[in-house]
């Protein structure tokens, strides 16, 4: 669950699997496809950008290929551009979020210096994760 005060924000989360790709199969060898960088750089690629579409409030009307976002872990800001307005990448906060293992989630807000709280998973009540 994501509450915010006000602003826009955008959730996703996936659990990367090769069996996920398994009914992509390569028509030379009948084996899996397998994204060229692996499995769950490619589910991080695929959350960050629907976080992103999400949080914009344009779905998939906006087009994938017009902003690029980092596939490696733990980047603090993973939104790397935008066209046709470079300028728009400033604007938001893209981040992986951590929600439990064999998951992949990012989120994205309009704006910088959001905190994230945790209630569920806490050991102290709640557990507080600040992004400047």
């Amino acid at each position: 669950m994501v509450w915010m005060w006000s602003g826009c924000v955008g959730i996703s989360t996936s659990t990367p699997s090769p069996a996920d790709s398994s009914h992509r199969r390569n028509r030379s060898n009948s084996q899996p496809w397998v994204p060229p960088r692996g499995v769950r750089p490619f589910f991080r690629c695929w959350t960050r950008k629907e976080a992103y579409i999400k949080a914009k409030g344009q779905g998939l009307w906006l087009p994938l290929s017009q902003f690029d976002v980092s596939l490696e872990a733990g980047v603090e800001n993973a939104l790397l551009a935008t066209r046709p307005d470079p300028s728009e990448a400033a604007q938001w906060s893209l981040r992986e979020v951590a929600v439990g293992p064999g998951y992949v989630a990012a989120l994205c807000v309009a704006g910088h210096g959001f905190r994230v709280q945790d209630w569920k998973r806490a050991k102290s009540w709640p557990r507080q994760l600040d992004y400047d």
